[in-house]
């Protein structure tokens, strides 16, 4: 679709309509709107994982090193992940 000028009876409605839709205006409005990206979508769901599992991704994520060059040795061993339940 072409970029047309739109009328100035449109531009005007447009104008008026966009003066009615200003969002939330009082404190408990604004609250309750900040909420909604945890009740809907991607972080609806809980914030973190349990202790445990977060733990071992944590020494997974230290023992995956960029490869070493030939001929070089390791500065440190590789931490021992603890085996699951």
């Amino acid at each position: 679709m072409a970029n047309q000028p739109i009328s100035e009876r449109r531009l005007a409605a447009n104008r008026a309509n966009a003066q009615k839709s200003t969002g939330p205006r009082t404190a408990e409005g604004k609250l309750r709107v900040s909420q909604n990206a945890t009740r809907h979508n991607l972080y609806s769901g809980p914030h973190r994982l349990p202790e445990d599992i977060e733990a071992r991704l944590y020494l997974i994520g230290r023992c995956i090193r960029p490869p070493s060059p030939p001929g070089s040795r390791p500065s440190s061993p590789r931490p021992q992940v603890p085996p699951g339940p």
